[in-house]
């Protein structure tokens, strides 16, 4: 376990910190302590990953006999490819079968000199030949032990499709071309080539409709295929499609589980960080006092006057570059890119985007003195246009009200309404907005009514065919108004004059 001081004196702490040896550090910045703890928990991660010497040990030992049964098959039919085409003293040999075993008969076309003339034809030419027949054997080999010893289902699924012809032609095109359309799951690669028969060899060779089909399952899932109606293919298809998304996903969690350990870490130390500017650690009311500060700004503090020491209130309220200030924007900062930018990297890179910018700056200063009064029900929204009109500034939230009749206008008019605000951005701007070509603001509208859209079609009963909840979502965030309609026709009846579909489908 490491422990960090982190303080605002590092000399007098470094003094008695260094007599205990699980200090590792005295820190009195905010962004090198996150550094290091994120430092720590990657090092932990790495050194806790492997499984423990004792785990394995006893694993070789109980799986040993396994083992050995399982290679032996393989050994075998190894061995008779190996003889097959005379390569038993050949130097090179151990080259030519393992690339032979990952590309299949077609690579041995490179080898061509090292062949006896007879043995190179016979293997190239004969689909039915000595060659072929060792090949397909050492991959059904392959396919029980490697994939299926796992995953019972497979093996059972493969017994299943054995005797059928469609059977030989998979493991044909897999002595052809080895390991070619295995892609990076041979287990959902086999499963597909078995099930799919009308996918044969023309739709490997010519229309690459294996690739197509692999992007589309593996984006999309199994409503990729249509008129897939088979129960059972489509049991052992699901199957298949779990064992080529639970690494991925595993990895995914635990990716996330640490960067949310991280995340949690970071804003509590930003937090901490106010409660020290603030001298509060030892105050009976200090989490009423800093939620009520996070919610609703350096404006709240007025409550909590007798509270504070009377030179620490005098600096929160008037210093603007002060300790708190500085703590507080770091806060929301944080904020910002944790809570909102982690799920929409294209919110993440805008941020990145505006940070040196003297209005990125100002939205922050905003945020501290009135939290989140003009966050509105939708924050990123908010801060999106607070960083795009840069000519809306302070006095328009305070006097003018301009922010509200923008906010107002553009909910309820969609990207399209932004025109009547030119005033407050430069024209070659607005215009990148309205087309498109700075696509910012039309994806944080999206965002905003994806909810209220997508719940207004589902009470209206409108199916989502042809992706058509995504194609209403771009009309509304273009031009909006259509989700406060209440009728069914009304809203087909306006999607529709944006976007040519068939309404008496949806009408259905």
């Amino acid at each position: 376990m490491s422990i960090y001081v982190y303080c605002m004196n590092k000399e007098t702490n470094e003094k008695w910190a260094s007599k205990y040896t699980k200090v590792k550090a005295v820190v009195v910045q905010l962004d090198e302590l996150i550094s290091r703890i994120m430092t720590d928990h990657n090092i932990k991660k790495t050194i806790e990953g492997p499984l423990s010497t004792n785990r394995v040990t006893a694993r070789a030992e109980a799986g040993k006999f396994d083992d050995v049964a399982d290679d032996h098959p393989l050994k075998l039919a190894k061995n008779e490819i190996i003889r097959v085409l005379d390569l038993e003293e050949h130097e090179t040999k151990d080259e030519i079968i393992n690339d032979l075993l990952e590309n299949g008969r077609q690579s041995l076309s490179k080898y061509k000199q090292e062949f006896a003339p007879k043995v190179y034809k016979a293997a190239m030419h004969e689909n039915d030949g000595p060659l072929m027949k060792s090949l397909k054997k050492y991959f059904e080999q392959l396919w029980k032990i490697e994939y299926g010893s796992s995953n019972q289902w497979f093996i059972l699924f493969l017994k299943e499709y054995k005797d059928t012809v469609h059977y030989d032609s998979v493991l044909k095109r897999t002595a052809e071309y080895g390991n070619k359309y295995s892609k990076d799951s041979p287990i959902l690669s086999i499963v597909l080539q078995l099930t799919l028969e009308s996918i044969d060899d023309k739709f490997f060779d010519e229309k690459n409709a294996f690739n197509d089909l692999w992007c589309a399952i593996t984006s999309n899932g199994l409503k990729s295929i249509k008129d897939f109606s088979d129960k059972k293919k489509r049991l052992v298809l699901l199957q298949a499609l779990c064992e080529y998304h639970r690494p991925k996903l595993f990895e995914l969690l635990e990716k996330r589980k640490l960067d949310d350990v991280v995340d949690d870490e970071a804003l509590k130390l930003a937090k901490h960080e106010i409660i020290r500017a603030l001298d509060l650690e030892e105050h009976e009311t200090k989490d009423e006092i800093i939620n009520d500060l996070l919610e609703n700004g350096l404006r709240s503090l007025s409550k909590y006057e007798e509270e504070l020491l009377p030179y620490i209130y005098a600096a929160a309220l008037n210093e603007k570059d002060g300790k708190l200030r500085k703590s507080l924007k770091k806060y929301i900062e944080l904020q910002w890119k944790i809570k909102y930018g982690l799920s929409n990297q294209w919110f993440m890179k805008f941020l990145e985007d505006h940070k040196d910018t003297v209005n990125y700056n100002s939205v922050l200063n905003r945020t501290a003195i009135y939290g989140n009064k003009w966050l509105k029900d939708f924050p990123i929204l908010s801060i999106v246009l607070q960083l795009l009109f840069e000519g809306i500034d302070d006095k328009f939230f305070d006097e003018t009200n301009a922010f509200n009749d923008l906010w107002h206008t553009i909910t309820d008019g969609g990207l399209k309404s932004i025109e009547k605000f030119s005033n407050y951005m430069d024209e070659s701007t607005m215009l990148k907005l309205i087309n498109k070509k700075q696509p910012v603001l039309f994806q944080a509208l999206r965002e905003y009514y994806r909810p209220k859209l997508f719940k207004l079609l589902e009470k209206s009963q409108i199916p989502d065919k042809d992706n058509f909840y995504e194609v209403a979502l771009d009309s509304v965030a273009e031009y909006a108004n259509a989700y406060k309609m209440q009728g069914k026709l009304d809203l087909i009846e306006y999607l529709g004059s944006f976007y040519p579909f068939d309404t008496k489908i949806l009408l259905q």
